[in-house]
């Protein structure tokens, strides 16, 4: 399973692009990634963004939401 921040440079995001296409600050990707906001406190609007912005499927996203 890849983290949230393996799948962002996988897809070649920088912080900064990533929140911006998600419409959130940097530091909110920070805190997903490191875990110290989980994605699962997330509405369910920017879940779904998350996956058509990595373009992955709910089903890919879903270890995210539940190991965080």
């Amino acid at each position: 399973m890849m983290t949230l921040k393996e799948l962002r440079e996988l897809r070649g995001k920088s912080l900064e692009t990533l929140a911006g296409d998600m419409g959130v600050t940097v530091g909110t990707i920070k805190n997903w990634e490191s875990g110290r906001i989980t994605l699962s406190h997330a509405s369910f609007e920017k879940v779904i963004r998350l996956t058509a912005v990595l373009q992955i499927t709910l089903q890919e996203l879903q270890p995210l939401l539940t190991k965080l």
